[in-house]
């Protein structure tokens, strides 16, 4: 007897590079039957208490964030903190770090760390462009006051999302760590923002998304702190530098010096708290040619010299 042959697959995979997502079979128009490869790790309920903050640090992947109880303080230094409602989910994109505190005696979040794949957004991510699917070429303006400097943002919690988040939390308070079955929730939650939520307050939500670890957004995050100057990225990108600009302003939507110089205040704000590093040792990693220019970087976009801001913990 034939094996039953599957139906035809509604997403055009003809220019998708299959062989980059390990979840797509061999043969090129048929889905594998293997799971987990967004997931690293099964998602965490993380307690809190009014004196005991956590810390959450993406690196290169993703995270939702999700209050069970109470609302949440969330912090990005050196901005301004925010809260995040327990009526609310936060999407967190790479590379931010984020310190989460409550302000009730004790409460607890869900955690939910991922990696970008095709499965997840089916082709509908925001950055469409890095789906390799000509879906959708819309671009949207970003509403600065539901996002925190790096890109993270919130979304009002409804059912049957609510119902989505009982039920993992559920799973992971009973001790089930089958990763696959978590796989599977993570592609839910994907197939519900997409089919109960509005198509433009999705985009926003996932507007750092991008459904594969390749790509212009993800080059730029994991390069950016090696170059001088937009132009030193623009070159190990090879592309011209007005192209540059050009695609950088439609992805990020913001200039890329501005991002670019928003970026390394953050680290360097980090890196004198930690207070590991001399200022010279500093200059040179964030490549200033002297300390008097990490200075003037300091007192321009952290509005403080370096010794005042190591020296306020």
């Amino acid at each position: 007897m034939k094996p039953e042959s599957r139906p035809a697959s509604n997403v055009a995979l003809s220019s998708i590079d299959i062989e980059t997502d390990v979840l797509f079979a061999d043969h090129p128009l048929q889905y594998s039957t293997a799971v987990a490869t967004s997931l690293r790790q099964i998602p965490s309920i993380i307690p809190l208490t009014r004196d005991v903050a956590h810390t959450v640090d993406t690196e290169d992947a993703y995270a939702f964030i999700i209050p069970l109880h109470d609302d949440l303080v969330i912090s990005e230094e050196p901005y301004l903190d925010k809260v995040l409602r327990k009526d609310q989910m936060l999407f967190v994109p790479y590379y931010t770090n984020l310190t989460l505190r409550t302000l009730s005696d004790d409460s607890t979040f869900l955690l939910f760390r991922f990696l970008p794949s095709i499965q997840l957004c089916a082709g509908h991510c925001p950055n469409s462009s890095q789906c390799g699917l000509d879906i959708d070429k819309r671009r949207r303006s970003v509403a600065s006051d539901t996002q925190l400097i790096s890109g993270t943002t919130f979304l009002h919690i409804h059912s049957p999302l609510d119902n989505w988040i009982q039920s993992v939390a559920a799973y992971v308070s009973q001790g089930c760590s089958t990763l696959s079955l978590y796989e599977y929730k993570l592609r839910e939650l994907f197939y519900l923002l997409r089919h109960f939520y509005d198509r433009d307050e999705v985009d926003k939500f996932l507007e750092g998304y991008h459904c594969r670890n390749v790509g212009f957004r993800a080059f730029v995050y994991r390069h950016h702190l090696d170059c001088r100057n937009v132009e030193e990225l623009a070159e190990i990108l090879d592309m011209s530098l007005s192209t540059f600009k050009r695609t950088f302003k439609e992805e990020f939507n913001c200039p890329p010096l501005q991002w670019m110089h928003k970026q390394k205040a953050v680290y360097i704000y980090r890196d004198l708290i930690a207070k590991e590093l001399t200022l010279t040792e500093m200059a040179e990693k964030y490549h200033f040619s002297s300390v008097s220019y990490l200075c003037a970087f300091c007192k321009k976009m952290l509005n403080a010299s370096p010794m005042k801001i190591s020296g306020q913990r």
